[in-house]
């Protein structure tokens, strides 16, 4: 009952913010609280399913789900780019640990040592906006990805649709920075529609414990 009523809010709150972005001609400010309500749900959804579900999972998700709030705040109420950007890859990484264990090593190796390049480079001045740090997004992006199509989790077919999702948003938020102002306002509210279900989704991949069946 609890899953079914997560769903339903989550459902109108989609449907809510969508149609503020087609059909509002005002400021954004109450569809971007309502986006970021549901990403709270989705992590109180996630709160709730500590005891049915794989200790190292759950933990693993919950990790990425908190670091997620916390880059799409600035990410919707500031304009914080760089660091967002690289929290976000963190994330991503979390997710390809998440789908192929035996990466754990190479993956964490692989992001500290490009977050220790693209901050020095900051710091001497060789990088002054968002173009390093959105390639070294975009390469975790895509790892993980692949990672989701190559795992052997429980809920692989759940975590595929959900990272398929995720790069459908971040393909809408390419042509989104590239495009004239009539383009995006055609693309800009593909983004959340593709993005909160990708969430959603995200929080329905946890990976049961043996004795446990879904919550309805």
């Amino acid at each position: 009952m609890f899953k079914t009523s997560y769903l339903i809010l989550q459902s109108c709150l989609w449907v809510t913010f969508i149609g503020l972005d087609l059909f509002s001609a005002g400021p954004a400010t109450l569809s971007d609280r309502l986006k970021y309500c549901g990403l709270l749900l989705c992590l109180t959804f996630l709160l709730s399913q500590r005891k049915k579900t794989a200790t190292a999972d759950w933990q693993q998700l919950l990790l990425g789900m908190i670091l997620t709030i916390g880059c799409d705040y600035f990410l919707l109420f500031t304009d914080a780019v760089f660091f967002p950007l690289l929290a976000f890859a963190a994330v991503h990484g979390i997710y390809i640990i998440r789908s192929l264990p035996h990466l754990q090593r190479k993956t964490a190796l692989c992001y500290f040592s490009g977050a220790l390049l693209l901050l020095s480079a900051l710091q001497l001045g060789f990088i002054k906006d968002s173009f390093g740090v959105g390639l070294f997004y975009v390469a975790f992006l895509l790892a993980d990805v692949a990672a989701a199509f190559r795992s052997h989790h429980p809920r692989k077919k759940i975590l595929q649709a959900a990272l398929s999702l995720f790069f459908l948003c971040d393909v809408a938020v390419a042509i989104f920075n590239l495009s004239s102002n009539e383009v995006r306002s055609l693309v800009g509210p593909l983004m959340w529609a593709f993005y909160l279900p990708a969430q959603v989704l995200l929080s329905l991949s946890l990976a049961k414990t043996d004795n446990t069946e879904d919550s309805k």
